[in-house]
């Protein structure tokens, strides 16, 4: 299927139900994966959910963003903290509970690996629990629903190298 589609999303199990993994390939060579996707600022470009997206702190490996989505009626905020590994080829994020946020949990992570021929396998896992702020049945809608979506969005934009957005 990946061969064909270029994505797909692996199945869940029951002992991590708001776990939604997939994986994608993208026609690029690792490095230039990394160098787009290592620059969190330009979720928006991929994202069209995130209504902004502001950076709240930035070091050399680690990056703080304030995130705004609109669903359905209700505006939600919250910040990411982002780790970056590039001698893993792993990005890690996570809820920075320093912080307010409108969701219980959002955490993930991407690994890239290198498939020669100038194209990269990409694995991305995300977990989001919504909160009291959105009926749990909604939240299928927003996670294990969205992320085949982000998946072809993120695989056009690194496919384009970041030039054109969808």
């Amino acid at each position: 299927h990946l061969e064909r589609d270029a994505s797909v999303m692996l199945p869940g199990t029951s002992a991590t139900p708001d776990l939604a993994q997939g994986l994608v390939v993208f026609s690029q060579p690792p490095a230039v994966v990394w160098q787009l996707m290592a620059q969190t600022q330009r979720q928006r470009e991929y994202r069209p959910e995130l209504s902004e997206l502001t950076t709240v702190e930035r070091s050399t490996n680690v990056a703080v963003e304030r995130h705004r989505i609109r669903m359905l009626f209700i505006d939600l905020s919250y910040y990411m903290r982002y780790e970056l590994d590039p001698a893993a080829s792993h990005i890690e994020w996570s809820l920075d509970a320093s912080r307010p946020n409108d969701f219980d949990e959002i955490s993930g992570a991407w690994d890239f690996y290198d498939l020669g021929n100038g194209r990269t396998l990409g694995r991305l896992g995300s977990a989001v629990r919504v909160g009291k702020a959105v009926p749990r049945s909604m939240q299928d809608a927003i996670t294990r629903k969205k992320v085949p979506e982000t998946l072809e969005n993120v695989r056009h934009w690194v496919d384009s190298a970041g030039g054109q957005q969808r």
